[in-house]
């Protein structure tokens, strides 16, 4: 029998950082529902680098972040979270908070970027080209 698992993941994780088997009478709730996180470490920060109750950002890390990030991200390194030794960890803007069962819950994002097929898109740069463009009185 085949098997609907969600699996969650920002680009720079290359993979995912939670996942969630969905069954036939997996209820439809909101917010949306994660998952629980495999083995990497996952950090959900206020904005002071505190760690956050209600929704706030998600910091990433151990193994699941993509080659080529060499050092905690400057936002990031001034919480003084004990990344030690575990590799890259890599901050964004999703917005998260921890459920009572453990699992991460998903509500929308801090910004206006999109992904589509994997790829970021800001949508104010979009607005701004088809501004931009001769003809156009208004893009929104």
């Amino acid at each position: 029998m085949p098997r609907l698992v969600n699996m969650y993941g920002i680009t720079e994780t290359t993979v995912h950082a939670s996942f969630r088997e969905i069954a036939a009478a997996t209820p439809l709730v909101q917010p949306a529902r994660l998952g629980a996180v495999g083995p990497s470490r996952v950090f959900v920060l206020d904005g002071c680098c505190g760690r956050a109750a209600g929704w706030s950002g998600v910091v990433c890390g151990w193994r699941r972040v993509a080659y080529g990030y060499v050092a905690v991200p400057a936002d990031v390194a001034v919480c003084g979270l004990p990344f030690g030794g575990l590799g890259a960890h890599v901050s964004h803007r999703d917005l998260v908070r921890w459920g009572a069962d453990g699992q991460l819950q998903y509500v929308g994002r801090a910004d206006e970027q999109v992904k589509i097929r994997g790829y970021r898109i800001e949508l104010g740069e979009v607005q701004a080209t088809l501004a931009a463009v001769e003809g156009v009185q208004q893009a929104w």
